[in-house]
């Protein structure tokens, strides 16, 4: 996916209805989740109504950018956007998924200070702007945003296999990273995160949860 490159944000302007005044430099930790726009023409600014998703690891888990350096609400946004840029990590090695475009314009940033005060940044041309956290929140697989492929989690009575490829996989992972079967093939999976489950032999919700708890069931195609 091309990355959209702008001009790396100044400090965060002051506003009268969204103060942006951060705590003494402290050297504790600040945590940094990015949202990604997801609209159409997200690229020229933030609306409320956009629909924005969470950056996460390639696994479907959380990915919060760490800045420990003395720092501030609005130096560490400015931190998150250069590891956002893939331009270095952040102070716990983290670099940016290689499959979530680049931070740009119209995307935002929740920074928690170490009082756990979270503030919420919109990426502007040049600087942020303090904004209410985002209201309309959507998954990142299968946004523009990311590369990233999902599939759906075929659990059968004898065997599973990756709704994207078609090639067999263990039930119990989170995406398909290995081939199972009788010629396993360690990492040649397609990659896909399972985010649904169904069944090529009509077994039960109940029977395919009993695998799988953590995810919902989708559809089954009867045999």
């Amino acid at each position: 996916m091309t990355a959209t490159t702008i001009t790396k944000p100044a400090a965060a302007p002051q506003t009268p209805n969204h103060p942006t005044s951060s705590p003494e430099p402290s050297g504790d930790a600040y945590t940094v989740t990015v949202y990604v726009n997801t609209a159409d023409h997200s690229f020229s600014g933030y609306k409320p109504a956009h629909p924005m998703a969470e950056v996460t690891q390639p696994d479907g888990t959380p990915f919060p950018l760490t800045f420990t350096a003395p720092t501030t609400v609005e130096r560490a946004a400015d931190a998150a956007f250069v590891v956002g840029n893939r331009q270095g990590c952040d102070d716990q090695g983290h670099a940016w998924p290689s499959d979530v475009r680049s931070v740009s314009v119209g995307d935002v940033v929740a920074v928690t200070a170490p009082d756990t005060t979270v503030t919420h940044l919109t990426v502007d041309d040049l600087g942020f702007t303090a904004v209410d956290k985002p209201a309309h929140l959507v998954p990142i697989e299968g946004t523009r945003a990311i590369s990233r492929k999902a599939a759906v989690l075929f659990i059968n009575l004898f065997d599973s296999r990756c709704g994207g490829c078609g090639e067999p996989t263990s039930p119990h992972d989170s995406h398909h990273k290995d081939i199972s079967g009788y010629w396993p093939k360690r990492g040649g999976g397609c990659g896909a995160r399972f985010t649904t489950l169904a069944s090529d032999y009509n077994l039960t919700d109940e029977q395919m949860l009993k695998v799988r708890p953590d995810l919902p069931v989708h559809t089954r195609t009867p045999a």
